[in-house]
């Protein structure tokens, strides 16, 4: 084929219409002037252009037989344009394929757009059904701005629609997994634990191990957001085995993270490291670069949650900038916020502050809510430590009206104590309403098992009781707080509480 083609390319060359564009590793050639291959391209018929693009399509097969992967970009384009498109839609993929794993997820995005296309171009069947299924899922799995998300969840419904059609059960408990991860992203909780669940459900029927695990990893997501920790415990724990017998090491390290979170906020810090720890081993022996950053933000939240700042700075900053790099945004936007609220806690409150606020104005940005409550919180904190109550309030009033009753049990109650904190702080000081929000805060956080934040809440409910007159009952608080802390070595918080009784104590004189 080589042969029959050089006469031509001489010819051309020495028209001074081509050049050579590269030598090596290949010969390659290139019109001098886009207009003159505009022309030439123009000037054939359409039914000769398509023959010619299949035509080109089939010798890139053929010349690439060995790598197709490298080529299939281009085979693609030749072949979308042929008088036989439906065969550029497994080279479309492929190409989106190639782009994902390199974390080039818009140059992905574009090659599964392509794909989608494609499909949708055919006539109905079957086989272009679950061509355009297919390509839905890939699509939502390179997702990364709000734009993105939206198209996805109107592409997943018609996905939905024909593997249902199609009784293709693997198809539909797949997109129902990625319409359940859609809204989770998004910081719809309630619908992404209503699609897990069915998601869950059809697995389950199927007995199909590598089905099941994606929508036990999500649930368990959400548990630990929401704060039910025993069942985020038992569905991570459950989803780590499973990746561990399908050797799927890459999501094993997020779900050994996200496990690690879950035991961190019931305050068993040793095992929580020590999972936490394995996924960041994992991510970083896989070199996967979008992993490496969650894990890094899980560990970081780790660390929040134990009291260890220079910690949070330390894997916030490390997960940031590897979150950057891949543009990453979700994971910008949270370790933007958890590495704000470390430096404020060091005592570097201003650029703490600006960390948390850039983290809030990318959530928004992305349309999620996701998290953002917890965000808020560190805001209002922040604020609270150099002492600008109203700011802090406002902040405050806003994490409580992001979340509706049920949904977040963790922020609830952080934003509860927060706002309680607050109206402690107010001059004058609102005691009553600030008792029943601190007093909100310590309920659920009890009942949920959250012993780091009952025993911060238990610190605020007794400095309320200092401020009421009530000595006594504080002090019994502050104990109590005491030994918690003790119990998980959470040193930071014990130091605080050691300050505060000291104060306690040069004010009431000896005893």
């Amino acid at each position: 084929m080589a042969g029959e083609v050089q006469p031509y390319l001489d010819i051309l060359k020495h028209l001074e219409l081509i050049h050579e564009k590269t030598f090596f590793p290949e010969l390659e050639y290139i019109f001098k002037h886009a207009l003159t291959q505009d022309v030439a391209y123009q000037t054939l018929l359409s039914r000769r252009r398509q023959e010619l693009h299949g035509t080109v399509g089939r010798a890139l097969e053929e010349l690439y037989a060995d790598r197709l992967a490298e080529q299939a970009g281009i085979i693609a384009y030749h072949h979308a344009r042929s008088d036989k498109p439906a065969s550029g839609i497994a080279y479309a993929m492929m190409a989106g394929d190639g782009a994902a794993r390199l974390y080039a997820n818009a140059e992905a995005r574009t090659y599964y757009d392509q794909a989608l296309e494609l499909a949708r171009k055919l006539p109905v069947s079957a086989e272009s059904q679950r061509a355009q299924i297919d390509a839905t899922l890939k699509l939502a799995g390179v997702s990364f701005t709000r734009e993105h998300f939206k198209q996805d969840l109107a592409n997943l419904e018609p996905a939905l629609a024909m593997a249902t059609a199609l009784t293709d059960e693997p198809r539909r408990s797949k997109v129902l997994y990625w319409i359940a991860r859609t809204h989770y992203v998004r910081g719809q909780l309630a619908s992404a634990v209503e699609f897990s669940e069915k998601s869950l459900a059809l697995a389950e029927s199927l007995r199909d191990e590598s089905l099941i695990v994606w929508p036990s990893n999500l649930l368990g997501r959400i548990c630990t957001v929401i704060g039910d920790y025993v069942k985020a415990t038992a569905l991570m724990q459950r989803c780590v085995a499973i990746l561990e017998g399908l050797g799927n090491r890459s999501e094993l390290a997020t779900a050994s993270s996200i496990l690690g979170v879950s035991l961190a906020a019931i305050g068993e810090f040793g095992q929580a490291l020590k999972f936490s720890e394995q996924g960041l081993a994992i991510a970083r022996e896989s070199q996967n670069l979008p992993a490496q950053a969650a894990n890094l933000y899980y560990m970081a939240i780790v660390y929040e949650q134990k009291g260890d700042w220079a910690r949070v700075v330390e894997y916030g900053r490390a997960g940031l900038e590897i979150a950057q790099r891949v543009g990453d945004l979700f994971r910008v936007y949270v370790l933007d916020a958890v590495l704000g609220y470390g430096l404020v806690r060091l005592g570097e409150v201003q650029p703490g502050i600006d960390s948390i606020e850039k983290g809030i104005r990318l959530a928004e940005q992305l349309g999620t809510t996701y998290l953002l409550s917890w965000a808020v919180c560190w805001l209002s904190d922040a604020y609270l430590s150099r002492g600008d109550v109203d700011q802090a309030l406002n902040a405050a009033s806003r994490a409580l009206a992001l979340l509706s009753p049920g949904s977040d049990a963790y922020g609830e109650s952080r934003a509860a104590r927060c706002y309680g904190d607050a109206l402690l702080r107010k001059e004058p000081a609102q005691l009553a309403e600030a008792e029943h929000h601190i007093g909100s805060a310590i309920r659920l956080q009890q009942d949920k098992g959250m012993r780091p934040q009952a025993a911060i809440s238990f610190v605020s409910h007794a400095r309320l009781l200092q401020a009421r007159g009530d000595s006594e009952g504080a002090r019994a608080l502050l104990d109590r707080a005491a030994r918690l802390f003790d119990q998980m070595e959470m040193s930071w918080h014990r130091r605080y509480v050691a300050g505060i009784q000291a104060t306690t104590q040069d004010q009431q004189g000896p005893q």
